[in-house]
């Protein structure tokens, strides 16, 4: 089985704890992709998770808090919208997505950005966009953005898997600027800006790839 693990080590070197994650009852948490840190000592991390029912896997965003000692606090996944057809071995009507960033403001408020594919219904055709989802610090859903301006591609290409391209940065005014890229229709990055209530600001697109934001 795969799974993640987080270890916490003080100024010199010596662990303090440590938290896996592997195969459970509600899920498998395959791969943490991002962690950050807030000054009272809490820690979160997002990454992908395989929600198991059977034989088959739905890819979701997830998100876990832990206190300073290394207890979790809370645990989220966020599902992709509903989609139409099944990938062999895997039911993705329910749609999938994969988490890529995090950040944390100074309310503790909670900000995860990732990507998201919905099955187009047309063979392996899979329409690709990109999520922003604010949490509060107690782990409540505040609000999803979901971009995605169309176009379909096979699961596996544009470097769809890749942590790179995929960012987020947040200001003093409570907003949030994102760095996404889309291989659907015409590859390109975008730079989109939203404000505390996660209403879109402005988006400026590319035909390059950019790393970060």
């Amino acid at each position: 089985n795969s799974g993640m693990f987080n270890i916490k080590y003080d100024a010199n070197g010596n662990k303090l704890w440590t938290d896996t994650n592997n195969c459970s009852y509600l899920f498998t948490l395959v791969s943490g992709t991002k962690i950050t840190l807030e000054q009272s000592g809490n820690s979160y991390v997002t990454g992908t998770s395989l929600n198991q029912y059977g034989a088959t896997g739905y890819p979701d965003i997830t998100t876990i808090k832990y206190n300073s000692s290394g207890a979790r606090q809370w645990v989220r996944t966020y599902h992709a919208p509903q989609g139409a057809s099944p990938l062999p071995g895997f039911d993705l009507s329910n749609g999938g997505s994969i988490g890529f960033d995090i950040q944390v403001n100074n309310s503790g408020e909670v900000f995860v950005f990732g990507e998201t594919f919905t099955p187009s219904g047309v063979g392996l055709g899979f329409i690709k966009g990109n999520a922003l989802i604010k949490y509060d610090n107690i782990g409540n859903e505040l609000w999803v953005y979901s971009y995605a301006p169309g176009g379909v591609t096979l699961l596996f290409t544009g470097g769809y898997f890749s942590g790179k391209r995929r960012s987020l940065l947040l200001d003093s005014q409570g907003g949030v600027s994102v760095l996404g890229s889309l291989p659907s229709g015409t590859p390109h990055s975008y730079i989109a800006k939203y404000d505390q209530n996660g209403t879109q600001q402005w988006v400026k697109s590319s035909p390059s790839f950019y790393e970060s934001i």
